[in-house]
């Protein structure tokens, strides 16, 4: 009864230390590495995309350009559509107008039918401030179980001002003009490229023509049709130099796609001689009390970037400045003075999900002399963090070098503190090797599981080994604490040597978990990057696993579980792979692990709390975890169990025939041994594939250390 007592008052103060680890120690880190306890799903609904809505005949039939365009003229209605100035400086104020009366609607370039031959995505443009309503991504689904085509980079909401590439404002000499609330004309169209128009007009004299291109590009071309051309182009239509700066929007944050962070982050590359070191910051950097929640990506140790976006796990959205034409003559790529990551919503009280952020360029001040022009082109990368195509000879190259957004940091203890970006890199490798073979993610995962434990199959069977005769060790462990019970510091000291005289290792026990440990993280940061594992089954779509990236839930709740509390993670849902895992743990640790000595009752309280405890742990911790990396933990402790069993079931053969005077001698194999039987031995049932890669590993450890203790005996010389 009272072992009972304090078994139930051990199991209290585990879950206790749970509880504290969830509501103390992990809320510290998030506030000391800028990471939260999750970051959920956007909700966003896609918006009802537009079909290729051709212009009106009179905007059609508009040739492209500057020389074709027609100026305003003074008595057309201009006071609807017209960007006053923000700050204006001469007498006579100057406005921003279309550049023809023709009413411009939202169209589209490319193709949003799945899998289009031609396009890779379709460009869905806004005629108000020249933006993006949204991209739509035609070879990829959105995050979760759907079928509905990926689309992103759509305005943010209730924010009509924040739609992505839309022209914020100009500044001509010391006067500002509002762009973003003028509703551009179209002034060409074609199917590939798309010209809106506005002037700078004064008492019906034009001053400057703003014309801003988009240009997508077909799947030939090297950059997979993944890459945009935006241009901004700027012609002096007086007889007096004048000065522009221009302010525009980047890309906005794409929808998150997991519940775990750090799912959405700003990216920047900024150039070291023919490299680019890459930074990113997660959503949770936001902080309204920090910079009015702003982010600074202009430059890096005075370092100006030379490109810059957003990005979630699995797609990103980067801008890239081309070379520039001034005044006739080409430029350098450095015509942008100033890139801001702004957040929305990031005050405290609000949920992560509702966090946001866009990203703002402005350019240096231009001088465009009279009659000349200045044409700012820009490349814009919209699309997956795919090895596929970011390790592309064409993305890789400087100044892009776009694979470094596979990167991506995390929280489980933070992937460069826990384990080593080369070990990512083989597992990736590994895992696409055995997916070659398997044909299935999944199975390439218990491929790696198998690989993994062979390896460690040495240190697992000394591990066994120690614990075994550790567990038989009782009496003289019992004994070293009676002589040396008043001396804790003689007591350490005897058990050392004890240890070391009988060829034990106390830690021995817990180090082939210590040594996956950093396995399973690098696994974990695979899941969080690999574009491959986005949204692939297991076993063919024949179980209920059908994202290995995501928690398998079997039933998905609608309202979830302890969403605002910091002590317990959120439940949104049944997962199946944590429960089985946890549950093969508990028989793992109740059956087949042994029992190190306890000389005391409050050791043996220990051991009936862990064997319960350490299970509970992994479920908690693991719940809301990918079920690829609870894949891998699963399968890998299950062959642990039937590790433990053969292990075991040799040292006590072993030890049976010590005892009857018998000695394992190797020879080679018997017709009848090889039929199964043996005049040594009896007959032993199949074992199984796995069992006999093991029981082959076991014996060649034996031999080892029978070589070994001849060795000793024989002080050093080998017995004939």
């Amino acid at each position: 009864m009272m072992e009972n007592r304090r078994l139930v008052i051990a199991m209290v103060l585990g879950l206790g230390l749970i509880l504290l680890y969830n509501g103390v120690l992990v809320p510290w880190l998030d506030k000391k590495y800028g990471w939260d306890k999750y970051n959920a799903a956007e909700t966003q609904p896609s918006a009802t995309q537009p079909g290729a809505t051709q212009p009106g005949t009179e905007s059609s039939s508009q040739p492209a350009g500057f020389a074709t365009s027609q100026p305003a003229p003074a008595t057309a209605p201009i006071a609807a559509t017209s960007g006053p100035a923000i700050t204006a400086s001469s007498a006579t104020p100057a406005h921003i107008v279309p550049s023809t009366e023709s009413p411009s609607l939202p169209i589209s370039l490319g193709s949003a039918a799945k899998h289009d031959g031609q396009f890779a995505l379709q460009l869905n443009l806004e005629p108000m401030g020249a933006g993006l309503q949204s991209v739509v991504l035609n070879d990829f689904n959105m995050p979760g179980n759907t079928r509905e085509i990926y689309t992103f980079e759509q305005p943010i909401q209730f924010r009509g001002d924040i739609a992505a590439m839309a022209s914020r404002s100009i500044t001509v000499g010391d006067d500002k003009y509002d762009l973003a609330n003028v509703q551009w004309s179209l002034v060409s169209v074609s199917p590939t490229q798309a010209i809106f128009g506005a002037d700078l007009v004064r008492a019906g004299e034009k001053l400057l023509e703003i014309r801003k291109t988009f240009s997508i590009f077909p799947r030939a071309t090297d950059n997979q049709g993944l890459e945009i051309q935006v241009t901004h182009s700027f012609n002096n239509t007086t007889d007096q130099p004048l000065t522009v700066r221009m302010e525009f929007n980047g890309p906005v944050m794409p929808p998150a796609e997991t519940h775990r962070p750090p799912d959405r982050q700003t990216v920047a590359g900024y150039p070291s001689g023919s490299s680019i070191d890459f930074v990113s910051h997660p959503i949770e950097d936001f902080k309204a009390d920090k910079d009015e929640g702003n982010i600074d990506l202009t430059s890096k140790d005075n370092t100006h970037a030379r490109w810059a976006g957003l990005a979630s796990n699995y797609f990103g959205a980067v801008i890239l400045p081309d070379d520039p034409t001034l005044n006739g003559a080409p430029g350098k790529p450095d015509f942008i003075a100033s890139i801001i990551a702004h957040g929305i919503n990031v005050e405290k009280d609000v949920a992560m999900d509702d966090h946001k952020a866009y990203v703002t360029f402005q350019t240096q001040p231009i001088r465009i002399e009279p009659h000349k022009l200045a044409a700012l082109p820009m490349s814009v990368y919209l699309g997956p963090k795919w090895r596929d195509i970011l390790e592309k000879p064409y993305y890789v190259g400087f100044p892009r070098a776009y694979n470094l957004l596979l990167a991506v940091r995390s929280s489980m203890c933070g992937i460069t503190f826990c384990t080593f970006g080369w070990l990512v890199s083989f597992m990736i490798g590994l895992l696409t090797l055995m997916h070659t073979i398997l044909r299935d993610w999944g199975l390439a995962i218990i491929g790696l599981v198998a690989i993994v434990r062979v390896l460690l199959h040495p240190i697992t069977r000394r591990s066994q080994i120690s614990m075994a005769k550790m567990s038989k060790m009782g009496p003289e462990m019992k004994r070293l604490q009676e002589k040396y019970k008043d001396d804790k510091e003689e007591l350490n000291k005897a058990m050392v040597e004890f240890h070391r005289q009988q060829g034990l290792g106390p830690y021995l026990g817990c180090l082939p978990m210590f040594l996956q440990t950093p396995i399973w993280i690098a696994l974990y940061g695979v899941l969080q990057t690999t574009f491959e594992l986005r949204q692939a089954p297991f076993l063919f779509g024949w179980t209920w696993i059908k994202d290995l990236s995501q928690p398998d839930y079997i039933i998905k709740l609608a309202h979830p579980l302890f969403e605002n509390w910091s002590y317990l993670p959120t439940i949104r849902g049944l997962s199946l792979l944590p429960i089985l895992m946890a549950v093969v743990m508990a028989i793992q640790q109740q059956f087949f692990m042994p029992k190190p000595v306890a000389a005391t009752p409050e050791q043996i309280q220990q051991q009936k709390m862990m064997q319960w405890l350490s299970p509970i742990m992994f479920l908690v911790f693991f719940y809301n975890l990918p079920s690829g990396l609870n894949l891998y933990i699963f399968t890998s402790t299950a062959i642990g169990v039937i590790e433990s069993k053969i292990v075991r079931d040799h040292i006590k053969q072993r030890e049976e025939a010590e005892k009857a005077g018998r000695v394992f001698v190797e020879t080679r194999p018997t017709r009848a041994s090889r039929q199964g039987k043996s005049a040594a031995t009896p007959s032993e049932e199949p074992i199984g594939c796995v069992g006999r890669i093991l029981l082959f590993w076991t014996k060649l450890q034996d031999q080892a250390e029978q070589a070994r203790r001849d060795q000793d005996r024989g002080g050093g010389k080998k017995k004939a």
